[in-house]
């Protein structure tokens, strides 16, 4: 909904229903017209408040009822729920309200009775209907008119809602309307809300039966509710999540409870401490993503996507070698934005600080650079003799020398105290590193700075652990091994094996950083330690060419990122498809070309010709000694010398050609192959060692700075040369023996159905066939080294280096294969393979005129084809072979669009029909048929109304499969009458039409497609019985794949597996029977015996009207292309009118509370904070809410020692009945009771005594507050806006509850699950760990149990320690209220951690998390505690140093852990 300003304005039809739904309604309509929004609302002239002060347009319509009418049925309606109220469905649709709903309902065929109103409102271009759903009109009104739908409810009755949004609603515990239970159900009530959805199943129907019939005559086909509420967009529900019981909710259903409630103060507009978050980082945005504030905007600003940002200041903490490389034009680029760099780096390095343009802090290290040259001079000779293949092998092998070397120099850093003095006073936003050297992560630590790591990849397993990551060992490989995410058992087991490895040796590997960091911190420090404060991975890797994994939020995929120098090959190529479709405008470069003489030469030749004329410059690298290299205009030749002569070459060609075509038995078949191959292969070898050895002819293509190759990979020559120079290479062929181009590409390779060479199987194949396939599969790998080993001998020296073959041929390039994927065996393909089959026959008039998109089966292509041909195309002839009915209403749009392009369009109809008029964009050529107009109406209109008779099943069933037998029985005399004139076949033969679109349901368009020999482009909603999948050879398993009619999903039971296999065998027996006299008509006509197949087969391009993301997965071909809503031409987008809205609710709530913009009006907000570390973190929020102009009043006890007066904020004291002596002696100086070494049980005793005396001074403290009348008189009176509070001192939570205005929880955590009560938000045992069971989110089964017995007894001592606020609170409100009742009044919770570094946790909409939020003055511990303790630790001049550092640590950190004391310690001496 269109409530934000910027949004630009649209056109709502609003169908609105009366009484009160229309006040809730109507403000909002309202204010979409304030914000310039044109409204039109239909309502009925008989009304009891649509109408009354509109200022918008309004269209009335009559109605069959009076106003005495609808008075009369409500209130008999009225009368009877107040004296007998409905307690179920059955009695809603049965009783009393029936009468009256009726007439309700009824309006709507009063609605399209008026014909004028439906015309104004069908040439009027809506952009969305606004509607209340429980008045169906108005999903009939969207469905009729075909446009997008936003509802406004309450509630919304039956299944409806999770039926229309596809909504899981579990019965377990999501409680059904009248079933009046909670979401925590017994065995009962379970029972109970499984009969209550049972009921509604059979009754609702029944309910809305007058307003269904009056949509099936509108719409003019059967309709249920289901279709109506399907249809909807998005679902606005007047309700609050947070009030509602949990349950799952879909994206599109947007809870806004109180949005209507325009007359009560809002929540603060100018609430905002958004830019506390961002300012910490340096940067300035107006709203900032509550999830992770302090991350993002620091990830944005790492990914340099906005210039504007303001700048930070940034500390980089580079490796050296080529991690600086990649590092250091990002930390340049940064520079360029304005951002302050600041990087530290020793003085002995052999790349660090060159050519820098930022500021460099160095440092001396231990070693000199001839230490580190040396120890890397033996780590790489090793490495180079013997590559390490395993991990403990690089872990205590070579490398590991020469890293621990490495390791050292952040040692000389910290030793560096001038250094270390300037990083603490620099104030640094962020430290920017590489983390395999882990000196930067030793410093973020060590100055409490948030980190971001820029890495190609962790060692051992710190990366998933450092980011809480799951990476199961079943499908992700671990480092060394080179599997991949399909393995077998044994390589699991090996990868379990390596997994244990590096558990075990890793930390012995990282043994030297961890002695330097344990010496930093003066504590032991593990890997995990340093690893899981990481705010932000940037990885350098493209997830899409990885194998599939888990990630987290915070882990970020930037391959290609540093790449700013190399040449992309989109601008050169196109991503592959630029020597396809480079007929527009492309600037012209530099190519080579490395050809192979022959036909392979003729194929590329074209194409070659057709790159030089869009302005190219091509150099063909040929030998002296040719065939068909010829001189051409389009190219330049570079020629190089060969050692044979002409005569030689012709006459091995000659015998290559002459023995190709000779009889061979199975047996010799690959033997003779082989010899007749080598001939040829033989020359070319020749071909290829010359030219790799022509030092001139090297020089002459180094110099050229060439930016790309293209060449035929049938001859290893092109692939290795590309390699040298360094180019991005294209090839251009027709396939390798055996499809080795497949197994070079890594495309998927099963020997189950795809033919080994020279085997001439199909892809069906026996068993024994499959066995032959296997071990002929075996030959292949022998094949290629037979016949290109000799090459590898070429590469390795020219390239100086051992080489392997297949390697080179896997270095990414584009594969252009020039064959048919259709007209091929189904097999897979990887994507940068791309089928280009008729790219060289220029000559043929269909295929190279028409289109590419009919010469590969590709997405792009085929709807470049059907809709996207550009308006400068040359117009062409286009036969439509149309089914009738709604068929044809979805392919009229797009024969509309054909026409539009410029292409000439005729359309074959019979005589008699219903839909098929002439209209002006398309020819319409009608063909006669055998039976009249009456008897086309009668089986075709009249007898759809069987669909409604109330009969026996059986009866029904045979009326259907007569009807069905009739109705068939027309499409094939209508086929019969098309195929069997000749007149109108000749003259469609001599027409010459470049391509047929028809709709297979209709077999008649394919049977004639493939009688005139022309393309055919399917499009179709669906085809029973699997023709598709057969009619395109596409893979269709029934494991989980779903038949037609069994209502299986693609996950199922084995019995419904069993079912899913015998549907199909007793469909395939009627589909034989439907289909036939198309088989007998096509055979007939094309004089041969034909199956159905064979002419679904026939078909280039399927378009499915539908989307493959709301479809069940399964198995596609490339010519099978998912177009749904390609004929809704006329459906306007949301985003005119409800871009607003789309969002989540937690940027709504952030919006609100800590985000609007400074220019809002100043609130008035009263803080109820805590004692100790709970104030020193909330007094920034307060400070920055002052900033934006607000009113803050903090309420404080005149006995306290953080709470000063501040120029940000008003200081509102009240008496308490403990005087300062007290507070001190409790708070402060008993605190030293920590190091007291006594027994513990002595020590526990006098722990508990502490808390108790403890806990009394907070419970006095609000008692003092809250029997203070004359304050709690002047706060009601003050008229505040907001409470923002700590829930952990719950005085404010019971504060706000009593004002009755909005409370904002400010917490880190609350004990006993008391968020997740409050909150209402699940908390499952099975892996939230409890607190103080130490447990992960893993737990075995005996930690399960653990799990689930601590609250048992820490739910104890909370009800003992919070039950005197209870009372409190009981006592004010005068009424029992219980702690949850307190804390769910809370609107939103921010809670100070952060989601990413905790244990993975359900959370519901109002919770936030903000980890940070406070962090924009950090500084180290030590100087924060000495501001506030100086006195105190002066006071402890007796103790020792360590004693005193204790104290000081002690004394920062009681406050933050002292609700977790009162929680396990004081009130059982209460009672």
């Amino acid at each position: 909904m269109p409530l934000r300003s910027p949004v630009k304005a649209g056109k709502l039809l609003v169908v609105p229903m009366d009484g009160s739904h229309w006040f809730t309604m109507r403000s909002v309509v309202e204010k979409l017209v304030h914000r310039g929004n044109e409204v039109v609302a239909v309502m009925p002239e008989v009304s009891w408040q649509l109408g009354q002060s509109l200022n918008f347009t309004v269209k009335t319509y009559s109605t069959s009822y009076t106003l005495e009418d609808l008075d009369r049925g409500f209130n008999f309606f009225v009368d009877t729920q107040w004296k007998t109220p409905e307690q179920s469905m059955y009695g809603l649709a049965m009783g009393s309200s029936k009468a009256f709903f009726d007439i309700t309902f009824s309006r709507c065929r009063s609605l399209f009775n008026d014909k004028k109103l439906v015309e104004y409102l069908k040439e009027t271009s809506f952009d969305a209907v606004f509607m209340d759903p429980f008045d169906v009109c108005g999903l009939i009104v969207a469905k009729y008119f075909s446009l997008p739908s936003v509802v406004f409810a309450r509630v919304v009755f039956c299944n409806f809602l999770e039926d229309g949004a596809q909504c899981p609603s579990p019965l377990s515990y999501v409680p059904r309307f009248f079933s009046m239970s909670s979401d925590a159900l017994s065995f009962m009530d379970r029972v109970r809300n499984h009969l209550i959805y049972l009921e509604e199943h059979l009754f609702c129907p029944y309910f809305f039966k007058p307003a269904l019939e009056v949509a099936s005559e509108i719409l003019q086909t059967p309709v249920t509710i289901g279709d109506l509420m399907s249809q909807i967009s998005i679902w606005l529900l007047r309700t609050d999540f947070v009030f509602e019981y949990p349950r799952p909710v879909m994206p599109n259903m947007i809870f806004i409870g109180g949005i209507n409630c325009h007359q009560r103060k809002p929540l603060p507009k100018s609430l905002s401490i958004e830019s506390k978050q961002l300012d910490c980082w340096g940067l300035s945005y107006p709203m900032a993503p509550a999830l992770l504030p302090a991350v993002l905007p620091l990830c944005v600003f790492l990914l340099l996507a906005c210039g504007s940002a303001q700048a930070g200041k940034l500390l980089v903490v580079p490796m050296d070698g080529s991690h600086w490389f990649t590092m250091r034009s990002v930390v340049e680029k940064l520079v360029h934005r304005g951002n302050e760099v600041v990087a530290v780096m020793p003085e002995v390095s052999w790349q660090l600080g060159q050519s820098l343009n930022f500021t460099v802090k160095t440092y001396s290290t231990s070693y000199t650079l001839e230490d580190l040259e040396y120890a890397f001079k033996v780590f790489a000779e090793t490495q180079m003799k013997n590559p390490d293949q395993r991990l403990l092998s690089t872990l205590f092998g070579s490398s590991n020398g020469f890293f621990e070397l490495h390791f050292t120099h952040c040692r000389g850093l910290f030793n560096d105290k001038k250094l270390v003095e300037y990083l603490h006073e620099s104030s640094f936003d962020s430290v920017f590193m590489d983390p395999f050297d882990m000196c930067g992560l030793i410093i973020a630590k060590y100055f409490s700075l948030p980190s971001v790591v820029f890495t190609r990849g962790v060692f051992c397993h710190y990366l998933e652990e450092g980011a809480q990551c799951p990476s199961p060992l079943s499908y992700i490989p671990r480092l060394y091994f080179g599997y991949s995410d399909a393995m077998t058992f044994k390589e699991r087991v090996e990868n379990l094996i390596n997994h244990l490895g590096e558990r075990l040796f890793c930390p012995y590997f990282l043994k030297t950083t961890l002695e330097i960091a344990s010496e930093t911190f003066q504590a032991p420090v593990t890997p995990y330690d340093l690893f899981s404060q990481v705010s932000i991975w940037l990885l350098r890797t493209d997830f899409v060419l990885d194998y599939p994994r888990p990630v987290m939020p915070n882990m970020i995929f930037i391959g290609g990122i540093n790449c700013h120098q190399g040449k992309p090959l989109a601008k050169r190529v196109s991503a592959g498809l630029f020597f396809i479709a480079l007929w527009g405008t492309v600037v012209g470069d530099r190519l080579l070309v490395v050809p192979q003489d022959g036909s392979h030469w003729l194929s590329m030749k074209d194409i070659v010709e057709r790159l030089s004329d869009r302005g190219h410059d091509i150099v063909v690298v040929v030998p002296e000694i040719n065939l068909l290299l010829k001189e051409s205009t389009h190219y330049r030749r570079r020629v190089y010398p060969v050692p044979y002569g002409q005569q030689e070459m012709e006459g091995r060609y000659r015998s290559f050609g002459n023995q190709h075509f000779a009889e061979r038995s199975f047996l010799t078949a690959a033997q003779t192959e082989y010899r007749n191959n080598m001939v040829v292969i033989d020359m070319y070898f020749l071909n290829c060692q010359s030219l790799l050895q022509d030092s001139g002819t090297l020089s002459f293509l180094k110099g050229s700075k060439f930016d790309a190759l293209f060449t035929d990979p049938a001859l290893p020559c092109g692939v290795i040369l590309a390699e040298y120079l360094g180019l991005p290479s294209v090839y251009l062929f027709r396939g390798f023996p055996c499809s080795l181009e497949h197994a070079l590409g890594g495309s998927p390779n099963p020997v189950s159905y795809i033919p080994r060479c020279y085997t001439q199987f199909s892809a069906h194949m026996t068993f024994p066939q499959r066995v032959a396939n296997f071990l002929v599969n075996f030959l292949e790998s022998y094949l290629f080294h037979c016949l290109y080993s000799k090459y590898e001998e070429l590469a390795s020296g020219l390239l100086g280096r051992e080489v392997r073959l297949s390697a080179l041929y896997q270095k990414d390039p584009v594969w252009l294969l020039r064959y048919d994927f259709v007209l091929e065996f189904p097999r897979p393909a990887m994507p940068n393979m791309v089928f280009i089959g008729g790219t060289n026959c220029k000559k043929h008039g269909v295929l190279s005129q028409m289109a590419v998109g009919l010469q590969g089966p590709l997405r792009g292509l085929a709807v470049f084809f059907l809709l996207c041909v550009l308006p400068r195309a040359e117009g062409k002839k286009v036969l439509v072979v149309p089914m009738e009915g709604s068929h044809w209403l979805s392919m009229r749009d797009v024969v509309r669009e054909l026409h539009a392009r410029g292409h000439h369009t005729v359309v074959l109809a019979p005589e008699v029909n219903i839909h098929f008029k002439k209209e002006d964009f398309f020819s319409l050529e009608p063909f006669p048929v055998s039976y009249t107009q009456e008897e086309y109406n009668h089986y075709m209109v009249d007898n759809a109304q069987f669909v409604f008779d109330s009969e026996h099943f059986v009866k029904k069933l045979l009326k259907h499969l007569a009807l069905s037998k009739n109705v068939s029985a027309l499409f094939e005399s209508s086929c019969a009458g098309l195929l069997g004139n000749k007149i109108l076949i000749n003259h469609l033969n001599s027409s010459s039409f470049d391509v047929v679109l028809t709709d297979p349901v209709f077999p008649c368009g394919a049977v004639l497609a493939k009688y005139l020999d022309i393309p055919a482009v399917f499009f179709l909603r669906f085809i029973p019985c699997e023709f598709d999948f057969e009619g395109t050879h596409c893979p269709n398993p029934s494991s989980y794949i779903p038949r037609l009619l069994t209502m299986n999903s693609d996950h199922m039971t084995f019995l419904q597996r069993v079912k899913n296999m015998l549907y199909p065998l007793f469909l395939n027996y009627f589909c034989h029977i439907a289909f036939i006299p198309y088989v007998n008509l096509a055979s007939e006509l094309l004089q041969r015996e034909v199956s159905l197949v064979d002419i679904l087969s026939h078909a280039s391009v399927w378009l499915f009207r539908g989307d493959f993301v709301l479809d069940y997965p399964r198995p596609v071909m490339p010519n099978m292309v998912f177009i749904g809503g390609i004929n809704c031409v006329h459906r306007k987008p949301l985003s005119q009118m409800a871009v607003g809205l789309q969002g989540p609710l937690r940027g709504l709530a952030v919006f609100f509370l800590l985000c609007v913009l400074p220019r809002a009006e100043g609130k008035k907000v009263l803080v109820v904070p805590m004692e100790g570390s709970h104030w020193l973190s909330m007094r920034d929020v307060v400070r920055e809410l002052h900033a934006r102009g607000h009113h803050t009043v903090v309420l404080a006890p005149e006995v306290n020692i953080h709470f000063k007066k501040e120029d940000f904020f008003s200081l509102e004291p009240f008496p308490v009945s403990y005087t300062q002596e007290e507070y001190n002696h409790y708070m402060v100086d008993n605190a030293q009771f920590v190091f007291d070494s006594e027994h513990f049980v002595k020590k526990l005793l006098k722990h508990l005594a502490l808390s108790k005396n403890v806990s009394a001074l907070f419970e006095s403290s609000c008692a003092g507050l809250l029997g203070n009348k004359i304050l709690i008189n002047h706060l009601n009176s003050s008229s505040f806006d907001v409470v923002l509070t700590d829930p952990v001192f719950p005085c404010g939570a019971v504060l706000a509850k009593y004002l009755d205005i909005p409370a904002v929880f400010f917490l880190r955590a609350i004990p006993c699950e008391l968020d997740f009560e409050g909150t209402q938000c699940p908390n499952p045992s099975s892996y939230i760990p409890r607190l103080l069971t130490m447990n992960s989110d893993h737990m075995t089964f005996l930690q399960r149990v653990k799990n689930m017995l601590y609250p048992l007894f820490l739910n104890y001592f909370c009800h003992i320690a919070f039950i005197p606020y209870v009372n409190l609170a009981s006592e004010l409100l005068q009424r029992e209220v219980s702690l949850v009742d307190i804390l769910s009044h809370a609107s939103v919770w921010l809670f100070r951690g952060d989601f990413v570094l905790d244990y993975p946790r359900p959370v519901m909409p109002n919770m936030v998390f903000i980890g940070g939020i406070n962090c924009v003055h950090r500084k180290p511990l030590s100087q924060v505690c000495i501001g506030a303790f100086t006195s105190l630790c002066s006071r402890q001049s007796s103790l020792k140093k360590k004693l005193a550092f204790k104290c000081l640590l002690i004394q920062c950190c009681l406050p933050r852990f002292l609700p977790l004391l009162l929680l396990i310690i004081f009130s059982e001496f209460n009672y």
